[in-house]
């Protein structure tokens, strides 16, 4: 959804609950055709200054992403005219507090980490 300077996407979260909000751990992850995840918060540069910052917040049962862009380029704003794809990818991974004490040493900006450590399916 178009919402100047920015777009947004609302995902459905139903492992983050009114009783879990505050103590499970969340992170997002994006794709853009390829077989890279790349974590949120991600800035992405041209230059010296960021042209796009794509960040999240949770709230019981969804997951709110935002894509803001700082400077037009000529490609356009939208994020998949910026990165030539028809649909943008995410995977929301909540992780509850005893996974997370029992692997504390996972970077969680890793999918690849995460995905191992946790048991994930693509």
């Amino acid at each position: 959804t178009y919402n100047s300077p920015s777009y947004f996407a609302q995902l459905t979260t139903p492992a983050i609950t009114y009783t879990n909000t505050d103590s499970v751990s969340v992170m997002v992850y994006f794709n853009v055709g390829g077989f890279n995840w790349y974590a949120l918060p991600y800035d992405q540069y041209n230059g010296s200054s960021p042209n796009y910052l794509m960040e999240f917040y949770t709230k019981p049962n969804y997951t709110q992403i935002t894509w803001i862009y700082n400077t037009p380029t000529s490609t356009g704003d939208n994020p998949n005219v910026v990165y030539n794809v028809t649909t943008m990818k995410y995977k929301v991974v909540v992780i509850p507090p005893s996974q997370r004490r029992a692997n504390p040493h996972v970077h969680l900006k890793n999918y690849a980490e995460v995905k191992e450590a946790f048991g994930l399916k693509d």
